[in-house]
This record gives structure tokens, C-alpha cells and sequence, in this order.
């Protein structure tokens, strides 16, 4: 029968498996909104050139968006940057 050992040292000093159960993984936030390219014009062309919009970078970062920013523009769609 081969022995199979575990080095603690390599998993930052943890001795067992079980002791990784109880962490849980940091999937980013909670979105509080839906995706805001659900409707979007500009949805298959962001797609095909790999740019996003404000919106959408606010929704992945925060998990929610402006609709309106403060000059009274609708933000998705809206200054669309390379990814």
C-alpha cells in the first residue's frame, strides 16, 4: 500500500483538509441589479469587440449602476472602453 502524506507547509501551515470547509470562496459582490446589457443596442458589438460600458463596469465592480449619471445621460451604453 503507498503512503500518502500532506505537507502542511505547502497550504500555509493547515494540517488537514477539513480544516479548508469552512472557507468560503470570495465570488465578488451581490449583484442588486440585473445585468444591464440585457437590453442593450450595443450588447452583440460589445460581444464581438470585447469593450464594455460604464454601466457595466459599475455593475461589476458594486453589483448595481447609475441608470442616469449626472449630466442626465442613461449610462449603459455609454463610454464604451476596451477590455
Amino acid at each position: 500500500m503507498d503512503m500518502i502524506w500532506w505537507d502542511a507547509e505547502s497550504f500555509n501551515g493547515k494540517g488537514s483538509r477539513s480544516e479548508y470547509a469552512s472557507e468560503e470562496p470570495n465570488l465578488g459582490p451581490e449583484n442588486k441589479m440585473p445585468i444591464p446589457c440585457g437590453g442593450c443596442e450595443n450588447q452583440s458589438y460589445c460581444a464581438t469587440n470585447a469593450t464594455d460600458c460604464q454601466a457595466f463596469r459599475e455593475w461589476s465592480e458594486k453589483g448595481k449602476y447609475q441608470e442616469i449619471d449626472n449630466k442626465g445621460r442613461e449610462t449603459i451604453g455609454l463610454r464604451l472602453k476596451a477590455i
